[in-house]
């Protein structure tokens, strides 16, 4: 079983063909609603793939958390551990993708409410199956909780931005992997790809990675004493909405098959890839065969360096 910890929404995706001017109405002729965010997200890709995930996310009940709900277990995620509260409304996502160039751009309502805390009997239901967990940043003292529950099992943070408890968590995870934004506001990293990685390294002490978007991304393991590259997969980006949502989860499902952590990423790089050539977060996560055989088709593309 794998743990998705953070943060769910329910996202309205409209896709116009350049960035909306100010002041102007447009009429869309394509619109996606469905179950959105991070954790709720990778919890779906994983789900998708045959890996046994539970989402923990705090919703509102009201009708966007019913169909999050539903979305999820459509899915095959299991939401017993989804919180609904009735005081705080369910997190809200517009999403506006530019389709000449793939970028999108979100609006996001989510209130501000106590942070997510489940009893200990709840957490102890899943004890014995839990192998690993994949937190968002959005509930850092669930995450640091978890983590203590579950000592046996891996972690990794999907690090998107630098917040204390983002920072907090970076510290402690097995598995780093952290956007260029999160890299890139640490002290040093704002100087390039190798600065951002050294950041993260003297944050982090164990394995850690930074996304670079059409750069690919860069990994750097302490135990193997290497660093590595790893090109992005040539596509055109028609909308990147999720793309990282769903690297993510594509990593964690291969930590989970027994991969290695290089090569998890190269499985990562290709579903987030894929992914962008669809529009939407939940409706372009990439089937499994899909990736796999592009994949086998695929050369071994680590370019490899030994950390001195």
């Amino acid at each position: 079983m794998i743990l998705c910890a953070g943060h769910a929404a329910y996202d309205l995706n409209f896709a116009l063909d350049g960035y909306p001017a100010e002041n102007r109405k447009y009429l869309v002729d394509e619109v996606e609603e469905s179950s959105g965010g991070p954790a709720a997200n990778a919890a779906s890709l994983l789900a998708r793939w045959g890996a046994p995930v539970a989402l923990l996310a705090p919703l509102g009940e009201d009708s966007y958390g019913s169909d999050i709900r539903q979305n999820l277990e459509d899915d095959g995620v299991v939401t017993a551990l989804v919180q609904s509260d009735s005081r705080y409304p369910t997190p809200f996502s517009v999403i506006v993708g530019n389709s000449a160039n793939g970028s999108r751009t979100i609006l996001t309502r989510r209130p501000p409410r106590p942070a997510m805390v489940l009893a200990p009997e709840a957490l102890d239901r899943w004890a014995p199956a839990v192998e690993g967990l994949l937190f968002d940043g959005h509930e850092p003292e669930l995450s640091l909780a978890l983590m203590a529950r579950y000592p046996r099992a891996w972690s990794v943070l999907d690090a998107g931005t630098l917040r204390p408890g983002t920072e907090a968590l970076a510290r402690k995870v097995d598995y780093l992997v952290a956007s260029e934004t999160f890299a890139a506001a640490l002290p040093g990293g704002g100087a390039g790809p190798e600065a951002m990685l050294e950041a993260l390294r003297k944050l982090s002490g164990r394995w850690v990675a930074v996304t670079l978007g059409e750069q690919g991304c860069r990994w750097h393991d302490p135990v193997a004493g290497v660093r590595g590259s790893l090109p992005a997969l040539p596509v055109r980006a028609v909308d990147t909405t999720g793309a990282g949502d769903l690297f993510h989860g594509a990593y964690a499902y291969g930590l989970w098959r027994g991969q290695s952590p290089d090569a998890a990423l190269e499985l990562a790089t290709v579903a987030a890839g894929l992914s962008v050539q669809k529009r939407g977060g939940r409706a372009s996560i990439p089937p499994l065969p899909e990736v796999e055989a592009v994949l086998a088709g695929r050369p071994c593309l680590p370019s490899l360096s030994v950390v001195g």
